[in-house]
């Protein structure tokens, strides 16, 4: 079966919140789907290459970088894995989602289309902001 979708995600600071994320898309209905993590710390190599390690319903590598690149790692390596799939998808570490998530972004993705969702409503500037429901 061939997977359309690659989910990426950074790492860096919060460690603590990659296995959670990893079983959340663990349970997802649809596993069509690699995961990607560009790790921006080198310091938490070993750390995060233990956690990969366990067994989850998806493949997962990490890449391992020594300089900091921030959020921008999740856009260069999106251009390194665009002609091995359809789609590419972008989460945060420290983000919840249900059981369909994956399914959701195939269900409504359009080729050649860039799209997003942000879960805050700003009120007067980035810190003054309201969580969507």
């Amino acid at each position: 079966m061939k997977k359309n979708i690659a989910v990426i995600m950074c790492v860096w600071k919060r460690l603590h919140l990659l296995e959670t994320t990893l079983t959340m898309l663990s349970e997802q209905t649809d596993l069509g789907f690699d995961v990607y993590l560009w790790n921006n710390n080198i310091d938490i190599a070993s750390d995060v290459d233990e956690i990969i390690a366990k067994p989850y319903k998806y493949n997962v590598q990490a890449r391992h970088y020594e300089t900091n690149i921030g959020g921008a790692g999740r856009f260069y390596m999106a251009n390194q894995l665009a002609n091995q799939y359809d789609y590419v998808v972008f989460i945060d570490d420290d983000q919840h989602f249900n059981k369909e998530l994956i399914s959701t972004f195939k269900s409504e993705a359009d080729p050649a289309t860039i799209s997003g969702w942000w879960a805050w409503k700003l009120k007067t500037a980035y810190d003054d902001r309201i969580a969507l429901q």
